[in-house]
């Protein structure tokens, strides 16, 4: 979870230079990696395909939210 909150933080708009968004990126692809290696037919993971299936993807990364 402490990956996710840090791309989170590193969208903000005093972050915007370019080692920090390489990083982010970086993250993003980590975290998207991770997302796809999921097992889609684990009954945990099935409890919450929307957002295996929106996080699988970097582009779906863009303007994140936490979600409590």
């Amino acid at each position: 979870m402490m990956i996710f909150q840090d791309t989170y933080k590193l969208q903000a708009w005093e972050y915007q230079v370019e080692c920090l968004i390489a990083y982010k990126n970086a993250l993003i692809q980590h975290m998207s990696g991770k997302v796809r290696e999921l097992n889609w037919g684990n009954f945990a993971v099935c409890q919450h395909l929307k957002y295996v299936d929106l996080y699988s993807e970097p582009s779906d990364y863009q303007g994140i939210k936490i979600i409590r």
